[in-house]
């Protein structure tokens, strides 16, 4: 418990574990994570899906929100992460379009653990030197634009 002093152990229940490099965003009482979940194929090969991982704070269990992520990756999908959206869980994606340029897709969830309350609210073009780093309160994406090569950014 957190306001107990005292540590405890609480299984995750997945062969995988969140990696901690990336944020972590706190949502409807959930802490939640992207991670690579690894099953064994029928001829014993592993192959890895992405899931998203929530921890409740409250019940102190590890779940797996229900997620489009099957959806989300079709395409060739380059990147892509969680966020927060006015205090809804969100993502984030960055895919390559057929004509070769990217495009950022924002994804948010209206009614936390209702799976068909993902909704896509936005596709962005951007370019390849754009880094995105987070959406603020008004669903605005905060990029940074890497400067050409050779050029000095003072």
């Amino acid at each position: 418990m957190l306001s107990s002093d005292s540590w405890k152990r609480v299984e995750v229940g997945t062969s995988s574990r969140p990696d901690f490099e990336y944020s972590v965003n706190f949502v409807s009482g959930h802490l939640h994570w992207m991670i690579d979940r690894k099953e064994k194929g029928g001829g014993q090969e592993e192959n890895f899906n992405e899931m998203i991982l929530s921890f409740d704070v409250n019940c102190e269990k590890f779940r797996e929100p229900p997620s489009h992520l099957d959806d989300f990756n079709k395409g060739d999908c380059h990147a892509k992460g969680l966020t927060s959206l006015k205090g809804k869980l969100a993502l984030i994606q960055l895919r390559l379009q057929p004509s070769n340029s990217f495009c950022c897709f924002r994804w948010v969830i209206k009614e936390y653990g209702v799976l068909e309350s993902w909704n896509k609210i936005s596709v962005v073009p951007i370019d390849d030197s754009t880094h995105f780093i987070c959406l603020n309160n008004y669903g605005l994406l905060l990029i940074h634009k890497r400067p050409p090569a050779g050029h000095h950014q003072w």
